[in-house]
């Protein structure tokens, strides 16, 4: 199971998904686009610009328990992803 997020500054954003249940799919409609939140990973990765994991979301206090059971995922990384903008070269002829 993967999914890609995009963080505006603001909201996180479910972009792409792979081998979700219909139950998680369903579930991520409630939470984005939506803020950060230290009760999600995606939220925990933002807060701190850094890899998190979750040995056991199911025995972590803090994890959103619903979004776990729904996604039937126990084990999680979270990894950011930056751009730096511009992508082009400063020469660049656009």
């Amino acid at each position: 199971m993967s999914a890609v997020f995009r963080y505006d500054g603001k909201l996180l954003h479910l972009v792409a998904h792979y081998n979700w249940t219909d139950a998680a799919i369903a579930d991520a409609q409630r939470l984005y686009p939506g803020p950060p939140q230290p009760y999600m990973l995606t939220g925990r990765v933002v807060a701190t610009g850094q890899v998190q994991t979750i040995d056991d979301c199911f025995a972590d206090p803090d994890y959103d328990q619903t979004t776990a059971q729904a996604g039937h995922w126990r084990r999680m990384l979270g990894t950011p992803i930056t751009i730096r903008l511009p992508l082009c070269p400063p020469d660049a002829k656009t």
